[in-house]
C-alpha cells in the first residue's frame, strides 16, 4: 500500500467519478488511472512517441469531449 497527497481539485474529480457511478471508490478510480497511464506509456514505447505527445493526445481528447481520459475509456467500455 502507498499513500499519496492529491490536490483538492483531483479529490473533487475522483469524488465526481464515484458519485456518478463510474467507480465504487476513490481508490478504484486512482488505481484505474495508474493502469491507464501505464498502458499509455507502454503504447508510447511501442510507437516510439514522446511522453509530451501522449500528454498532448490526452489533452486533445479532453478538449474534444469535455471529459478526461478515464471518463472516455469508461464510456467506451460501457458501449462494448
Amino acid at each position: 500500500m502507498i499513500s499519496v497527497d492529491i490536490s483538492n481539485r483531483m479529490k473533487q474529480m475522483t469524488d465526481e467519478l464515484v458519485k456518478s457511478g463510474y467507480y465504487t471508490s476513490q481508490s478504484e478510480a486512482i488505481r484505474d488511472a495508474i493502469r491507464e497511464l501505464y498502458f499509455l506509456i507502454q503504447e508510447k514505447n511501442k510507437k516510439n512517441i514522446t511522453l509530451e505527445e501522449v500528454r498532448e493526445l490526452t489533452g486533445q481528447i479532453t478538449k474534444k469531449t469535455g471529459k478526461n481520459l478515464s471518463q472516455v475509456i469508461i464510456e467506451s467500455r460501457d458501449e462494448e
